[in-house]
């Protein structure tokens, strides 16, 4: 088992207006983090930075107070108080609800009309949620009515989800057994020109080589005289073959080339034309539509022309 922890940040933003009523509007809709290949374990969440702005223009406009220098702080605050509590309002719940029990009000928030302010803004404090609470907000009437034609409250907050994964380990079932080869096919099968390794002909006279045929010309021996290897008849694409000559100590002795009516090395040659010898050991040669036979990797040191078109 692998685990693995995120911490995901996100916005969140809602508004209560006429037509929410006195309904209970939560914060947010939760959906369980889900990610391919994991086990959901855990979350956690917190919501920070809870703050709400009221525009609220169905009521009375309230005057806030003009304290004189000797009011005293009590006196003050008293009159806070009664400004926020026995003037025309709105209230604002906070509720808070656990797993699947009912609404409970945490807190209760005095929405008035300010003169000469155009909105109020209200900070709602942090929650922690844990992983089974959710917060959501009521609107109530105490008298002054709900919410009502341009009225509105807009609540916003950090969401912070902290999630906690794991990764189960990937098992692979195998069904049935894998058939056993048998150990003597009958036909047997032929390899393919691509599983075929290109064997070594030792040749000292006149021979038709075969698609991927590969030879030694021998002529280091005084028995040997000069001969000719004639490549495969009627190529098609992608035909090779390889032609290597040993060394001559003789010196007048060479090894005749001939590609019939295809075109060799751009050209098409006599059969006397293109040989190899002691000084041109020649090489592997590939057939192209586009260019007949061709040496390989794509240049013609090892082999010996006389052409007069080369």
């Amino acid at each position: 088992m692998t685990l693995e922890s995120l911490i995901i940040k996100q916005k969140l933003c809602i508004t209560l207006d006429a037509s929410s009523g006195s309904d209970i509007v939560p914060l947010f809709s939760y959906t369980p983090y889900a990610k391919v290949g994991y086990n959901f374990l855990d979350e956690y969440l917190e919501i920070r930075n809870l703050k709400a702005v009221s525009w609220i223009y169905s009521l009375d406009p309230v005057t806030f107070p003009v304290f004189e220098l000797e009011d005293t702080e009590s006196k003050q605050l008293l009159a806070a108080i009664n400004l926020e509590w026995k003037s025309p309002r709105i209230e604002l719940h906070v509720m808070c609800k656990i797993n699947n029990s009912n609404w409970q009000k945490l807190q209760a928030f005095s929405l008035l009309n300010p003169d000469p302010y155009p909105y109020r803004e209200y900070s709602l404090g942090s929650h922690t949620l844990g992983n089974n609470a959710m917060i959501g907000f009521q609107v109530a009437n105490v008298n002054y009515g709900l919410l009502a034609n341009q009225d509105k409250v807009t609540i916003f907050a950090d969401l912070i989800r902290r999630i906690t994964l794991d990764q189960p380990p990937i098992i692979i079932n195998v069904v049935g057994t894998a058939p056993t080869p048998d150990p003597t096919p009958d036909p047997t099968p032929d390899p393919t020109p691509e599983d075929e390794e290109m064997s070594l002909k030792i040749i000292s006279a006149n021979y038709t080589l075969a698609n991927r045929d590969r030879i030694f010309a021998k002529i280091d021996t005084e028995e040997v005289v000069s001969f000719a290897l004639t490549l495969p008849v009627n190529p098609t694409e992608g035909f090779e073959v390889e032609i290597i000559c040993s060394n001559n100590f003789q010196g007048y002795k060479q090894v005749f080339i001939v590609a019939g009516s295809a075109f060799f090395f751009g050209y098409q040659h006599a059969p006397s034309e293109v040989y190899v010898d002691n000084s041109r050991r020649g090489g592997k040669i590939l057939f192209t539509q586009a260019e007949g036979w061709i040496a390989f990797p794509g240049t013609t040191p090892n082999f010996a022309t006389v052409s007069s078109n080369n």
